[in-house]
């Protein structure tokens, strides 16, 4: 029982962290770009070698989404 206490402590610990890196891109609007995605987008494609022109599509289509696309002013 105290494995599991300690890992459910430690997946909310996570979960707060990431909600934290959330509240701060947002307060933040210039820092949210799409670097990550355009990074997992890559993982992805070298992963899952016949997908991989539909990913790098997704990739590049990326470069031309506004950051700000997810905020209202």
């Amino acid at each position: 029982m105290k494995v599991v206490a300690h890992m459910l402590n430690l997946q909310s610990m996570s979960m707060k962290a990431h909600t934290l890196v959330h509240q701060n891109m947002s307060m933040r609007k210039e820092v949210h770009t799409f670097g990550l995605h355009r990074m997992c987008m890559k993982l992805m494609a070298r992963t899952w070698a016949p997908h991989n022109g539909c990913m790098n599509w997704m990739v590049d289509m990326s470069y031309y989404i506004e950051p700000s696309v997810h905020y209202d002013n």
